[in-house]
């Protein structure tokens, strides 16, 4: 693909999984762009995205962009039934999160008993009752966020790529059961991979990025657009004390290296955290109160065989910030200097 005047593929409303091998995304004389939006945008699909053995540079977005979007919750008619506003390829036993935006609450998932289609919407009853759902019909404010996420771009593979020169992400994205395997993302703008849920007034992309992987990845970023990072998980708007909605997050045998603002790897409200055998290379010189690895509001499982290496001597390698550690958490982490310590748990 050369020159697009908006995505490279939009991809939406598929049942089943897309696969796209030996893919490529390149500039040609006269283009400074691939694509003037995401690579592939990959949105309320059933099945999961495949991208493998692909070369994707110079997009204005992100590479690779796999999503859900929420339904309205119009009214509650019957027991444990409510009217949806959004066709989101509701299947019997289909998981439903429901999300309360209003306090940042995870308020639980529900499987899909029965569905039909009436009364201006989508009629779909569930297996159990969920506590706190708000309605339109309730008039309290914005209703409860409802995700399918089985029409969200689940099991989604993104593996043996090369991404280069995207002006925000190699890959972002909200899909849960996911993984990012054996590529290199090399100067990408923002982060090679953010897995984070997005709440808008009009509209919501996610799910929650639940049970990522991160494994075996060569990321090389000489610098980053303010306020994003190397890697990033992120629950949006989430504040100290609010749900860790983000359940299972593996990072395994990576190499982050450039010359970034300070923080490599930041982490907020997620469950379940690993970090096994990674490498964090900064290469810049940063401030001293700077920290390679930030977490947040996080359920820390083990981190170990972590190796720090930055060229400025900092306080600590890792940060934690209203975490819950589990005791035996730690295990090896190398700082590559005297002066830094290894972690500050607050």
């Amino acid at each position: 693909v050369h020159g697009s005047p908006h995505f490279g593929a939009g991809v939406g409303l598929c049942w089943g999984r897309v696969t796209f091998r030996n893919w490529g995304m390149l500039t040609d004389d006269g283009n400074m762009l691939a694509a003037n939006s995401d690579g592939i945008h990959y949105y309320r699909c059933r099945g999961g995205l495949v991208v493998e053995n692909s070369l994707m540079e110079n997009n204005f977005d992100d590479e690779i962009n796999t999503k859900g979007e929420t339904s309205d919750i119009v009214s509650k008619t019957g027991e444990r039934t409510y009217l949806l506003s959004k066709d989101m390829m509701y299947r019997q036993g289909d998981e439903l999160l429901f999300f309360d935006n209003n306090t940042h609450t995870l308020l639980g998932n529900a499987f899909i008993e029965d569905v039909s289609i009436g009364n201006g919407g989508w009629n779909v009853k569930i297996d159990r009752d969920i506590d706190g759902v708000i309605t339109n019909a309730d008039g309290k404010g914005r209703c409860t966020l409802l995700y399918n996420i089985d029409n969200s771009g689940r099991g989604s593979v993104i593996r043996n790529n090369t991404f280069k020169y995207s002006r925000r992400h190699a890959y972002i994205t909200r899909s849960q059961n996911s993984i990012f395997m054996n590529n290199k993302v090399i100067e990408c703008g923002g982060s090679a991979v953010i897995a984070k849920n997005e709440i808008f007034t009009s509209n919501s992309e996610g799910p929650f990025p639940s049970s990522f992987t991160m494994r075996d990845n060569y990321v090389t970023t000489p610098k980053t657009i303010q306020g994003y990072y190397p890697v990033e998980v992120k629950s949006w708007n989430a504040k100290i004390g609010d749900t860790a909605a983000i359940d299972g997050f593996l990072m395994e045998n990576n190499t982050i290296k450039g010359a970034p603002n300070g923080v490599m790897i930041r982490i907020t409200h997620a469950q379940d955290v690993y970090m096994l055998n990674n490498n964090i290379i900064c290469t810049s010189d940063v401030a001293k109160d700077e920290v390679p690895v930030a977490i947040m509001g996080s359920e820390v499982k083990k981190i170990d065989g972590l190796n720090i290496d930055f060229k400025t001597d900092v306080d600590y390698g890792l940060v934690f910030v209203g975490c819950k550690i589990d005791k035996d958490a730690f295990g090896e982490i190398d700082t590559n200097s005297e002066i830094t310590q290894k972690y500050d748990v607050r």
